[in-house]
């Protein structure tokens, strides 16, 4: 039976954070996975390995190469599936949120490590996982050198209100959350309770103008 033919109820049930049952939307199109992928961990890794793990140039390693807009600005995503670097790690991947429930596939082409996490126990940023499963430390605070930012910034997807406080700034990022970045290094934040998914990176010339996010992502501003 495909994921497309069950009913809601046939669905496992999501646990919330604080450890109660969530129930489940009454559409399967949350469930089915997007673009059809639907599979359990087992298949989902070998499906990794035929598409994440393809020879260069063939039709399946066009998701795991990043692509350029038509005014060939580069951008660190492939036909579905990020491309940006983890870490100082190469990594394709990528993960999702629905109900309580949390997923992820990634591919770490120079270490040929595939990983596929699914979870039930709630809405769980599984990069958090990351560095101890490629086995790396997380970010950690440091002393670092230039002021927070201040303002609104916007890189076509994202939406961030930047307040410093102190030495730290809560940012507000639209559809994600509003979290407490705190130094991480030389021009660099980090999240909080989340160092190894949110990082901030203030550029090198000492600019106010833009900033970079989430694995050297450039969030240009609108209103600073």
């Amino acid at each position: 039976m495909s994921c497309h033919s069950l009913r809601p109820d046939q669905f496992v049930p999501g646990v919330s954070g604080a450890g109660k049952p969530t129930p489940l939307d009454a559409s399967s199109a949350a469930y089915v996975g997007d673009g059809g992928l639907c599979a359990s961990a087992a298949a989902l890794s070998k499906w990794l390995r035929l598409v994440l793990a393809a020879a260069p140039n063939t039709k399946a390693s066009r998701l795991a190469r990043p692509n350029q807009l038509a005014d060939g600005t580069q951008v660190p995503y492939g036909f579905g599936l990020s491309t940006r670097e983890f870490l100082g790690h190469r990594m394709v991947w990528h993960g999702g949120n629905v109900d309580s429930h949390s997923t992820m596939i990634a591919f770490l082409p120079d270490e040929d490590i595939g990983l596929v996490i699914l979870t039930s126990k709630g809405f769980i940023w599984l990069t958090e996982l990351m560095p101890a499963l490629i086995g790396d430390a997380a970010p950690a605070r440091a002393a670092t050198t230039g002021r927070p930012l201040s303002g609104r910034f916007e890189d076509g997807l994202f939406g961030f209100d930047v307040t410093p406080e102190g030495e730290t700034m809560r940012v507000k990022i639209d559809l994600i959350d509003t979290l407490l970045f705190v130094p991480g290094g030389p021009r660099e934040y980090i999240a909080e309770k989340l160092p190894a998914t949110f990082r901030i990176r203030l550029p090198a010339d000492g600019s106010r103008d833009y900033f970079e996010f989430d694995w050297a992502k450039s969030a240009p501003t609108r209103d600073a």
